[in-house]
């Protein structure tokens, strides 16, 4: 301009690129009464900004925030219909976060005052610096930036259904999820200030994995199964998952941990094994496990040069029983046969069910022969 109201610089070498391409995507609004000063703004702020918006006075200004709800508000202070502190004030009442920097070319301690009261961002004087006020739109832009992704990681924390609790260096914790206090019982403000081991299950395999502190130490991350205890006392079964946060200097300040609830799925996993090689009705080891053993006691047969028994049994007439009694008659008669059986035996010895009335006991390390006899003597 002429009376040199603006001293226009070129200063996009002295900005990083990231904040180049930052700006690029950002949405501005410029507020500025005088047409000179905001036609030429305007064409500095274009070439550089994702999109602009512009308004006349702070009435304009603010129906144009209300409308677009732009990333940044750039605004003059002494305009008609309404000035722009009180533009920014209606702004703040409506979000608080959102940047605004004011231009004007009135240095009042009063105004410094009253944008300071504001949270205004940054205040530049006219003439304007581009520079100045190019470092404060990359400066607020960056703000914005991590508004966004600290509210993304709020919504994360919050939403996330698996239960994630954040201590500090001392192994305190500081914050716990909701899904954390569903999974444990514990509240968010009984677990703060607690330490992880509130959720110790007092078994012996619970003990903190041997491993886990040199995974962190050396890689700054841990993951494995642990078991714990809800606050009513329930165990449950869990998929841990430990990491460490560093300053910039490298000292650990926080550990977040994320843990699954998998007891459902462990007991399933421990239901599949059981069906495959254990009788549902008797829960006596089926054909499968039988065969198992039974080569295991060959091997240990030959290897020690002792000998080992195989024994089939059946029940008499146990069709009778079913076809007269019923069939759950039949299976009553069958576990209390499994129960006798198993009484009569050594810790060691095996009594399977291979089906229907079929039973089969296999016994390991027997001094003779006659040992055999004297087992099924007992038996019968």
């Amino acid at each position: 301009l002429a009376d040199s109201t603006m001293s226009v610089t070129h200063t996009d070498t002295a900005v990083e690129q990231n904040s180049i391409e930052l700006l690029k995507s950002a949405t501005v609004l410029y507020v500025e009464d005088d047409p000179d000063i905001r036609a030429q703004l305007a064409q500095f702020l274009k070439r550089r900004v994702g999109q602009l918006h512009l308004a006349a006075d702070g009435q304009q200004g603010l129906d144009a925030w209300r409308l677009h709800r732009p990333d940044v508000v750039i605004t003059d202070i002494m305009m008609p219909v309404m000035d722009g502190l009180k533009m920014a004030a209606a702004i703040r009442q409506e979000n608080a976060t959102v940047p605004i920097i004011i231009t004007t070319a009135f240095n009042e301690t009063d105004f410094l005052l009253q944008a300071i009261d504001l949270g205004i961002d940054k205040y530049v004087l006219k003439p304007i610096n581009t520079e100045l006020l190019l470092q404060a739109l990359c400066k607020s832009a960056w703000g914005v930036k991590a508004g966004l992704e600290m509210q993304l990681a709020a919504t994360v924390f919050d939403a996330s259904s698996d239960a994630i609790l954040i201590t500090d260096s001392e192994q305190r914790i500081v914050d716990v999820n909701a899904a954390y206090s569903e999974i444990t019982g514990y509240s968010r403000r009984e677990a703060i200030g607690q330490r992880p081991l509130i959720l110790s299950s007092g078994e012996a395999n619970d003990a903190p994995h041997p491993a886990l502190w040199d995974s962190l130490k050396s890689t700054g991350r841990w993951s494995g199964e642990a078991w714990s205890r809800r606050k009513d006392g329930e165990p449950f079964a869990q998929w841990l998952t430990i990491n460490t946060v560093e300053d910039n200097s490298g000292v650990v300040t926080h550990h977040v941990a994320i843990l699954s609830d998998i007891t459902d799925s462990k007991q399933a996993e421990q239901n599949i094994q059981r069906l495959a090689h254990y009788d549902p009705l008797t829960a006596l080891p089926n054909r499968t496990l039988f065969n198992d053993r039974f080569g295991q006691v060959l091997i240990n047969a030959k290897r020690n040069g002792c000998t080992a028994a195989v024994m089939f049994i059946d029940i008499d007439r146990f069709k009778v029983i079913n076809d007269t009694l019923g069939h759950g008659y039949g299976d009553l008669l069958l576990k209390a046969i499994a129960a006798k059986l198993t009484s009569c035996l050594r810790e060691g010895d095996t009594v399977s069910r291979l089906g229907g009335d079929e039973f089969v006991i296999l016994l390991p390390e027997l001094n003779s022969a006659q040992g055999a006899q004297v087992v099924a003597q007992k038996l019968l």
